[in-house]
């Protein structure tokens, strides 16, 4: 187990980095489908705004807790990308209709899980990401998912009005 372990905690050191906070972004969707199959895992595609106080909300209050990154890191293999700066597969980009956040979820072999817009606060979002995860373990086509609608905000002035 030790001499598998430490080879592959090199190759994500590798590939991976910390886009935002604690998530270890991989480089490419490409290089996610690979990691994806190898660990049977969903891929979870970001698409974002520079701009977009949506996005920022995401990156400075959802992805920074420790639950979320730790839930996001141990059962999805997740890809980030700027709209505005990033060349976004055409595979993944034909599912974006121009809102940001956009969350792509998709299959190990590119198939389309679920798609999610807008941020969602820490609660939310976690409850989504587990009842994916759920619904993908019990082989679901394409996932079904009761959503709160998207939090359309500016990024709080202060930690309690998160």
């Amino acid at each position: 187990m030790k001499k598998f372990l430490f080879p592959f905690i090199l190759l994500i050191n590798l590939f991976a980095f910390n886009w935002y906070e604690n998530i270890h972004w991989v480089k490419s969707y490409n290089m996610a489908k690979i990691f994806a199959k190898k660990e049977h895992k969903l891929i979870l595609t970001e698409i974002a705004g520079i701009k977009c106080p949506p996005s920022k909300y995401f990156s400075k209050y959802v992805y920074s807790d420790k639950k979320v990154s730790d839930f996001i890191n141990k059962n999805f293999i997740p890809v980030f990308y700027f709209i505005q700066q990033n060349s976004i597969p055409e595979t993944i980009k034909k599912h974006f209709k121009g809102v940001t956040p956009t969350l792509i979820f998709s299959k190990p072999d590119g198939k389309i899980f679920y798609i999610l817009t807008g941020a969602r606060n820490k609660p939310e979002f976690l409850k989504v990401l587990k009842a994916l995860i759920k619904q993908y373990h019990q082989k679901f086509k394409k996932a079904s998912i009761n959503s709160p609608k998207p939090v359309w905000l500016q990024i709080p002035k202060n930690k309690k009005n998160k």
